[in-house]
């Protein structure tokens, strides 16, 4: 008659946890979702316009200076 062995899970206590490892930094995929109120928006949009730029290239402008 073959026999079931029962497999019960312990319970993991901090010692038998191991040490957190670190994660590889992952390389950012360049698009950036931000949510303005559309007054701003209409203002990054009409600036734009004056420049002869696109919406996006005046944007990295603006923070690119406001980073630096």
């Amino acid at each position: 008659m073959a026999t079931q062995t029962e497999h019960r899970a312990q319970p993991a206590t901090d010692v038998d946890e191991a040490p957190p490892t670190e994660q590889p930094r992952r390389m950012p995929s360049g698009r950036v979702l931000i949510r303005m109120p559309r007054s701003l928006h209409q203002r990054l949009l009409d600036q734009a316009a004056e420049e002869g730029v696109s919406a996006n290239q005046l944007a990295v402008a603006i923070l690119s200076r406001g980073l630096a």
